[in-house]
């Protein structure tokens, strides 16, 4: 998949059945989170300051003679806003998404021991680039760092014979602190929506399209999902389940038959 390929593909959102999932289908709107409360005590929370330090003390003993003034007064004007820009990133809202619906662990801790669903977004501009009415930043992969990842690229900064633009660099730092996670999170393929505050979005219906039920989910949980996206506005919306994959530890997807989305006489079958 080419560097941004998967902005045309469905993206995943697991979801337990609750009335929060419920609430986001009835007044289409998605919730972009606090980094301070998501599961990752590291989200979103790098310390750039400590990163600083670290990288001109590298920089100082692999390459002497690269760290010029200029640039560590570079890393000076960062050390000195490093506070202020810390304190942005966390305040942001997060949307997170991922590129897989098949895996068995985010089904397992996000979709309720797989009695919840997955709920499949093609999401429009407007969230997918800077929106200013909407207060979105942009959208963009995680990427995942065995260490600080800040320290590497200012390393990279202090022995590079080019001095980059202010402007550039603190973009640089202010996007690697959006979007850097643990190497241990890379299952996840995650895909962030990020706002520049948390709350509350809209979204329009065309940009769900596609349901996924868990394999242990409530035939009555199911019965009332499909019931919500039961008018024209969601007609374009395939419903499918889990499965258990024979001969493998891993699931498959299947979509609903026409009996199994039939609610009742009064209900004509989506399929």
């Amino acid at each position: 998949m080419k560097d941004y390929d998967w902005l045309k593909t469905t993206l995943y959102k697991y979801r337990k059945f609750d009335a929060r999932t419920l609430s986001m289908l009835i007044n289409r709107e998605i919730y972009f989170a606090n980094p301070e409360n998501l599961n990752d005590p590291h989200d979103c929370q790098i310390s750039i300051a400590a990163a600083i330090l670290e990288a001109i003390s590298i920089a100082k003993k692999r390459h002497p003679s690269s760290l010029t003034l200029p640039k560590v007064n570079l890393l000076r004007k960062l050390a000195s806003i490093s506070p202020k820009m810390e304190t942005d990133i966390k305040s942001t809202g997060v949307f997170s998404l991922s590129r897989t619906s098949k895996n068995v662990l985010m089904w397992t801790h996000y979709a309720d021991e797989h009695r919840g669903l997955c709920i499949g977004f093609r999401l429009s501009n407007k969230f997918l680039t800077v929106n200013d009415e909407s207060k979105v930043v942009g959208t963009n992969q995680c990427g995942y760092f065995p260490n600080n990842p800040f320290v590497d690229y200012l390393v990279n900064i202090g022995v590079t014979e080019e001095l980059l633009p202010w402007s550039d660099f603190w973009m640089r730092i202010f996007s690697i602190g959006l979007v850097a996670k643990h190497n241990s999170w890379k299952y996840e393929q995650e895909v962030r929506v990020v706002r520049k505050e948390p709350g509350t979005e809209w979204f329009q219906p065309k940009e769900i399209v596609e349901i996924i039920f868990g394999l242990n989910m409530d035939s009555e949980d199911r019965k009332t999902v499909i019931k919500l996206l039961s008018s024209p506005e969601w007609a374009h919306v395939k419903l499918s389940k889990m499965t258990k994959s024979s001969g493998s530890f891993g699931l498959e997807k299947v979509p609903l038959s026409k009996s199994e989305i039939i609610l009742s006489p009064f209900v004509k079958a989506r399929a």
